[in-house]
């Protein structure tokens, strides 16, 4: 305020300087032009200093199942921010950290450095989320083969899979245990072993419910006859070598 005549008056005609970004800054108050004859404003320059509001990341819950696609969470709130901003400050987040895999995930909020984030610190960047590994049933049944010399070699078309996700395939599938080694004819025990990917909770299921029965059947053989031939009688003593 000015003197005398001026006591009740406002010199200061406006203030430059004035901002509502943090950070450090200056302010000159600058007299208005009909009093700049009358008076010489001293000290009015000053500095003053913003402090970045603190705000805190508020992350969506998710959990998934395993199914071969992309999964994650994502921020659905800015806790502390100013009236007004908090559709900006979500507006410009980006996240990484999606995966398809089973397992534990970690989703990192990549925060701008400008714009309206420089007025902005920000707690819990990161979150986690779960891909629980899907259900896959095997079921082995029992199974036969006729009698031909060799161990039967378990494959997947002996087998029923129930679960697993489309363009996912069992690595590979061996019987186990006395069926595993058997060549002769009989009845053998075996249990079998596949190898799946991690993102799969394996349960195998046998026909007599620990283990599944391989049977060897006996092969059928004919034999083979010359065709009739007529000979000449011998004596006692005398062999026919055409016979065999």
């Amino acid at each position: 305020y000015g003197l005398g005549a001026d006591a009740s008056a406002f010199i200061v005609g406006e203030i430059d300087g004035l901002t509502a970004d943090a950070g450090s800054h200056t302010a000159e108050a600058v007299l208005s032009s009909e009093y700049e004859n009358n008076y010489v404003l001293t000290n009015n320059v000053y500095s003053y200093n913003i402090e970045r509001r603190a705000v805190t990341l508020e992350w969506e819950s998710g959990s998934f199942v395993y199914d071969g696609t992309r999964h994650g969470i994502g921020v659905t709130g800015v806790s502390g921010a100013a009236d007004g901003e908090e559709a900006t400050l979500l507006g410009e987040i980006n996240c990484t950290g999606y995966s398809s895999d089973a397992g534990t995930h970690t989703m990192t909020a990549l925060i701008p450095t400008g714009g309206v984030w420089a007025n902005y610190t920000c707690d819990l960047t990161t979150a986690t989320f779960e891909i629980s590994r899907a259900a896959l049933t095997i079921s082995v049944p029992d199974l036969a083969k006729e009698y031909n010399g060799n161990v039967y070699l378990l494959s997947l078309g002996d087998v029923t899979v129930s679960g697993l996700v489309s363009g996912d395939r069992i690595l590979s599938a061996s019987m186990l245990g006395e069926g595993a080694e058997a060549t002769d004819a009989g009845e053998y025990d075996f249990t079998a072993e596949f190898v799946v990917s991690d993102n799969y909770e394996l349960t195998v299921v046998y026909e007599s419910g620990t283990h599944s029965t391989l049977t060897i059947e006996k092969r059928s053989v004919a034999l083979v006859w010359q065709s009739a031939v007529s000979y000449t009688h011998l004596r006692a003593h005398e062999t026919r070598e055409d016979l065999v």
